[in-house]
């Protein structure tokens, strides 16, 4: 059986710069000659495209919880089956970089909607059968103040006018305190796997630092010779 790539999720709070620091990482590994599938979730496939659009339709307010589990869990599905493990059992140069995957889910609607341990771990079940065995290699989770990250997201929102916050953005400042308390929670469980990173250092700190740990994730990182 063909050795498996690498898979590589950025997650963290809102405004904390998944979609800056995904690009930077797709051209360093793109330069070293591996072979990049960048995705994100919800999101990444027709289907999830769709899907992504109501999720964060800020105008869709009444959404109930369930209704937005069920459709992160949907949009991710089809991101699993149709992109990212066709990529990765196609060979190990192949490498997936995911904006958030599902400890987002875990965190967002799992340790700030639901709370209640029996209903996280019916999420966690539901996040496993989806999942279908495909589990980050490395997560790098992306650490900020909230008030900064909805800050930045206000001046970097690319998907609603200037000025203007996602219906996930615009929930209020409690709300996402609670959001990067539930990352900080699944640091501490996961810690193999999961690794900080101060989001509110410069830019080019930030992007070294998630340098060194793809260093450590895959070895000496060198330039294939083809």
């Amino acid at each position: 059986m063909k050795k498996a790539g690498k898979f590589i999720t950025l997650e963290g709070p809102e405004g904390s710069g998944k979609s800056t620091h995904l690009d930077f990482l797709c051209d360093y590994l793109s330069e070293k000659g591996f072979n990049i599938l960048s995705v994100r979730d919800p999101g990444g496939t027709q289907v999830g495209e769709e899907i992504r659009k109501i999720l964060l339709n800020p105008g869709l307010k009444g959404m109930s919880d369930m209704t937005e589990l069920l459709l992160f869990e949907a949009s991710r599905a089809q991101l699993v089956s149709k992109k990212i493990k066709p990529f990765l059992e196609a060979g190990p140069d192949n490498i997936v970089i995911s904006s958030r995957f599902a400890d987002a889910t875990m965190v967002y609607q799992g340790f700030v909607r639901f709370r209640e341990s029996k209903n996280i771990k019916h999420i966690e079940e539901l996040n496993n059968m989806v999942m279908d065995g495909i589990i980050p290699d490395l997560t790098i989770l992306l650490d900020i103040d909230p008030v900064e990250g909805i800050r930045r997201a206000r001046g970097v929102n690319k998907e609603t006018p200037a000025g203007e916050l996602d219906r996930i953005e615009s929930e209020d400042i409690e709300f996402h305190e609670n959001v990067r308390e539930g990352y900080l929670k699944l640091l501490k469980k996961n810690p193999e796997r999961i690794k900080l990173v101060d989001a509110s250092e410069p830019v080019n700190t930030v992007r070294r630092q998630i340098f060194n740990l793809i260093e450590q994730l895959l070895g000496s990182v060198k330039k294939y010779v083809r």
